[in-house]
């Protein structure tokens, strides 16, 4: 009966091979978990931007989000599930593209970077 306490060596070759597939693998699941990363901290960074964005601009002075702010306008909560991301940067450069009758004023003044960060606060349905 073999004596199943003796150790077996792995020829160095394949020790090799085994290593280098490891240090591989750890290496391509490395680098899919940094690009999850930097695509999170990129939104966290819109999601915030925006949020600042949405108190300066009192947005919350006409619209509510998740039961607080004013009532002249739309709440804000799961607009997502109404417009399309390029539906809300319409609306809010063009206010009176969709309703003749809106009092909200355009937002056309905003750069480029903070009117998509506002878009993506007003869009992600949470705070």
């Amino acid at each position: 009966m073999p004596d199943l306490h003796t150790q077996t060596e792995i020829p160095p070759v394949r020790s090799t091979i085994c290593f280098s597939i490891v240090v591989i693998g750890m290496w391509l699941g490395l680098a899919g978990c940094q690009q999850t990363m930097v695509a999170t901290n990129k939104e966290a960074g819109a999601h915030l931007a925006g949020a600042q964005l949405y108190q300066r601009l009192a947005c919350h002075g006409c619209h509510s989000r998740q039961g607080a702010g004013g009532s002249l306008g739309p709440a804000l909560d799961r607009l997502y599930e109404r417009l399309s991301p390029q539906e809300v940067e319409t609306q809010l450069l063009t206010p009176r593209r969709r309703r003749t009758d809106s009092r909200m004023p355009s937002f056309a003044f905003l750069r480029t970077q903070e009117l998509r960060d506002l878009v993506a606060f007003v869009q992600a349905g949470r705070d």
